[in-house]
């Protein structure tokens, strides 16, 4: 990957993610999209599993 596609626009929206370092779960309205289900979050705040949508968390476990 170059530094040019690792550096990609910042996405807003919400979207949901766990932290595979520390199995936080985080409600994500601002993000960069590495691909293969890989995003850095640059605004998110913690939640709790139960906040996160069942789509989501199918999403998540599958990444």
């Amino acid at each position: 990957m170059s530094s040019e596609e690792s550096s990609g626009e910042v996405e807003h929206g919400i979207r949901y993610a766990k932290s595979p370092t520390t199995g936080t779960y985080y409600r994500v309205t601002a993000w960069v999209d590495h691909g293969d289900g890989k995003i850095q979050a640059r605004e998110k705040h913690e939640v709790d599993k139960s906040e996160v949508p069942e789509v989501w968390l199918e999403a998540i476990e599958d990444v």
